[in-house]
């Protein structure tokens, strides 16, 4: 290839350029190096990294490389003992637990028990159940029935003065605390007095109805009688020559007397009682009075 004048002096021209340039890169490279040391090559000046995203090298409003792959996220070891109250070694709260309702308060005792009684409990000491079930305190129950078993005493001067055993079955109802009505049915005997003949046999079946005035003292009950009955008479004569049996008649009659009722439970109480009755039946047109004393021991039972 054959060169033209113009282009053969271009090219001198840019050799003579580069030979001069090219010592004076090098003295100024030997001139900044530290301790006057000079550098045996020349080596360009390299880039600057260019920062991870965030950093604050990083200038404002600069848009990262798109040619650059993305940095993975450096992962943050695990702290092999995180520093007292750190919220990473706290443990989870524990679940409240749920707020006990208050127990019932239970209902005062509605009678007060007598002073000095056996069973008055101490002032804010707690009764427990089996007590309460059997406590006397507690209201009674209104209805009872009543077993008697005792003797009969005729009045000294009567026809018929033998003491003979009396018995009696009644019911009854509390009208108030103060008051009970009774009926009751039973039987009594007397036989062989002076004045009457050998063998004879005076069978009486008292049917009445009684009224008692109580006297409420806790387990104690003292209590006043009064009543009116119907008494069946059944008389036997024996040992003369109008010998008869089976003569029955009815009489109506009254009786009044007191007694006391002691509790031994909540259903159960024992007692005493003793009346006097006034009576008068006829028999083939003599009377013979059944004036006297019934005595008894009583058991009862409240439902």
């Amino acid at each position: 290839m054959k060169l033209t004048r113009p282009q053969s002096l271009l090219i001198l021209l840019l050799a003579a350029a580069l030979t001069v340039t090219a010592p004076a890169g090098m003295r100024a490279q030997e001139q900044s190096a530290p301790g006057g040391a000079v550098q045996d090559e020349y080596t360009p000046t390299q880039p600057p990294e260019e920062s991870a995203p965030g950093s604050l090298m990083e200038e404002p409003g600069q848009a990262p490389s798109i040619n650059e792959p993305p940095l993975a996220p450096t992962p943050i070891p695990p702290s092999e003992e995180s520093a007292p109250g750190s919220p990473l070694n706290e443990p989870a709260p524990a679940p409240l637990a749920p707020v006990p309702e208050p127990a019932p308060v239970p209902a005062p005792a509605p009678l007060t028990p007598a002073p000095g009684s056996m069973d008055e409990a101490a002032p804010g000491s707690a009764v427990p159940e089996e007590t309460k079930e059997e406590s006397p305190h507690r209201p009674k129950p209104t209805s009872y029935l009543l077993l008697k078993g005792g003797f009969y005493a005729p009045k000294h001067g009567v026809a018929m003065d033998k003491l003979g055993g009396a018995g009696e079955l009644a019911v009854g109802q509390y009208i108030l605390p103060a008051l009970a009505v009774e009926l009751g049915a039973g039987y009594f005997q007397t036989k062989n007095s002076p004045a009457a003949p050998q063998g004879t046999l005076l069978r009486i079946v008292p049917v009445v109805a009684t009224g008692k005035a109580i006297l409420p003292l806790g387990a104690f009950e003292p209590y006043g009688l009064f009543g009116i009955g119907a008494y069946i008479a059944d008389l036997d004569v024996h040992g003369t020559v109008n010998n008869f049996s089976g003569s029955t008649e009815v009489a109506f009659g009254l009786h009044a007397g007191g007694g006391f009722n002691l509790d031994v439970a909540r259903n159960m109480f024992v007692g005493a009682e003793g009346k006097y009755l006034w009576s008068k039946p006829e028999f083939g047109g003599r009377d013979i009075r059944l004036d006297g004393f019934i005595s008894t021991l009583n058991v009862g039972f409240r439902f």
